[in-house]
């Protein structure tokens, strides 16, 4: 009873960590990328996912479930201009922390900020070609340096900006693919930003209460 009691909780977080994952489009209608909710009004994504976008949109609750957050599906504009939006180019750490339009009531997602290892189980929310938010299978972290993991989760076209968990559901890193510089290192295994290598750089534009 205690173990199915366990998966449960388990399925019950992942459900909740899913009602703050959006499907980011331009022009509207069309997927070009994840992002998460981290305050009442902003999100990560990657930077390469919006570089080429003079506008862009979140559409949330765009899920695969009956549940509480499906019934209320929306999308907002995102706030592009560059002096609301902190970034880092596609040759760093090419992620982006991005005004939405108005605050948002949705679920924002837990930031990790104990280390991580090599080995960690993980998974990771996403909208792989644009389709229904996904929760993956658990995949590992397989190499690990302060601004690079790579790891092992099944994604696709679409899965940039994705929010990958520990197994407390807590968000670790940004999924980022196999692009730019980072391709020429590795043909297989894709490549995340961890959280940690840049959360100082963006932790004053947080909300305190998140």
């Amino acid at each position: 009873m205690l173990f199915k009691e366990l998966i449960k909780q388990g399925e019950e977080k992942a459900l909740r960590c899913r009602c703050g994952v959006v499907r980011i489009e331009s022009p509207k209608g069309k997927a070009i990328g994840t992002g998460f909710i981290v305050s009442k009004n902003k999100l990560l994504t990657c930077y390469h996912v919006l570089q080429n976008s003079l506008e862009a949109w979140a559409r949330f609750n765009y899920n695969s479930q009956n549940t509480a957050c499906d019934t209320n599906a929306f999308i907002m504009p995102l706030d592009l201009s560059l002096d609301t939006m902190i970034c880092s180019s596609i040759n760093d750490l090419d992620y982006a922390l991005v005004r939405l339009q108005n605050p948002t009531s949705q679920v924002i997602l837990p930031l990790n900020l104990q280390e991580i290892n090599t080995g960690d189980n993980i998974r990771i929310i996403h909208h792989p070609n644009g389709d229904l938010a996904t929760v993956s299978t658990l995949g590992k972290i397989e190499e690990l340096s302060h601004d690079l993991l790579l790891h092992s989760l099944t994604t696709d076209q679409g899965s940039s900006g994705a929010p990958i968990f520990n197994e407390n559901w807590e968000v670790i890193a940004i999924h980022r693919g196999n692009i730019g510089i980072m391709a020429a290192q590795t043909t297989e295994k894709m490549t995340a930003i961890p959280i940690n290598s840049f959360l100082d750089k963006i932790a004053s534009n947080l909300d305190s209460n998140r």
